[in-house]
């Protein structure tokens, strides 16, 4: 289980990373911003998750493989998209693939937060679904503000919930089903919902 909470782990900050990078590239950053602003949205949310868990310092620093994946990415886009001069950047497209890597993003880090969680405190209902929530918005929440944007969570209220309600999807399935079975649940619903935002525009109480 271990070795597959790691793989999600790094899908997630691939996913947030490739956010980060793509939303650095549309408000045309050098590369130092694009590594940066790939950085925070890709282990931005497990450094709140870990600091409200009390884990310190954040694992992002005890284990730099997230660091090194997300400036990886950054470098690796940079490269393909600012050299190769025969590809030809389209910011329609790039919004288009930050949406889907940050619904990847959102649906995978829900899950290991509420692990991480569920792993330190046991099966505390509140404490899991705040740190599913938290690491699945986090790095998004700080890559917005990086670029001076409004957070999305701020003014796309199904943002959040597409979250919270795959999270509880997960906390009430993790007693009847078999663990793997509730980590697929819960990603699943909040890859959805939020891919179903996406395209109807969805609002809650607006």
């Amino acid at each position: 289980m271990e070795n597959f909470t790691n793989a999600l782990d790094i899908i997630g900050t691939i996913a947030f990373a490739l956010s980060g990078t793509l939303a650095a590239l549309n408000k045309n950053m050098h590369i130092t911003g694009i590594v940066i602003l790939s950085w925070v949205a890709g282990v931005g949310g497990s450094i709140l998750r870990d600091l409200i868990l009390g884990v310190t310092p954040p694992m992002a620093f005890v284990n730099p493989i997230y660091s090194f994946i997300s400036i990886g990415v950054g470098v690796i886009i940079f490269l393909f998209i600012k050299i190769d001069v025969q590809l030809k950047y389209d910011k329609q497209t790039a919004l288009c693939i930050l949406d889907l890597a940050d619904a990847v993003g959102l649906s995978v880090f829900l899950i290991t937060g509420i692990i991480v969680a569920k792993n330190i405190y046991g099966q505390n209902t509140f404490l899991c679904l705040v740190a599913g929530v938290l690491t699945a918005v986090g790095g998004g929440f700080l890559r917005d503000l990086c670029i001076c944007q409004i957070p999305q969570v701020f003014i796309r209220s199904f943002y959040i919930s597409s979250v919270i309600v795959g999270g509880l999807a997960y906390i009430a399935t993790w007693n009847i089903c078999k663990e793997w079975q509730c980590m697929l649940l819960g990603a699943a619903i909040t890859f959805i919902l939020r891919m179903l935002d996406i395209y109807f525009h969805w609002q809650v109480f607006k």
